[in-house]
């Protein structure tokens, strides 16, 4: 990854060989969308094929760090995950997240 992607959820820069992600979806409490999934998705495939990352800190931007799955399009809570992206449901979607970064990783939370 030579160099820091820009993302439209994602917040990324890097210090030396540590990656800070940054969740920005504030307004959301950083719930997870389909565009969040997507890009979170694009970054770890880069996350796993560059060398020179160490290290990845990741942190919510705003009041919170992470708040589920987004269901502010209709769903009803306590249903199931929205269709798009093939989501499992909210309390295995961050650890299928996290199994899948085999480097050291930090999460930030408030709290």
């Amino acid at each position: 990854m030579g160099e820091t992607p820009n993302y439209q959820t994602l917040q990324v820069r890097k210090e030396g060989p540590v990656y800070w992600l940054n969740l920005d979806r504030p307004e959301r409490l950083n719930a997870l969308n389909a565009t969040m999934v997507e890009k979170l998705n694009d970054y770890l495939e880069r996350l796993m094929t560059d060398a020179s990352k160490r290290m990845m800190v990741m942190r919510g931007g705003g009041r919170a760090f992470f708040s589920g799955v987004d269901n502010s399009r209709g769903t009803r809570p306590g249903a199931s995950p929205p269709p798009w992206s093939g989501m499992p449901p909210e309390n295995s979607l961050m650890c299928s997240i996290w199994a899948r970064i085999w480097r050291p990783h930090l999460r930030l939370s408030k709290g």
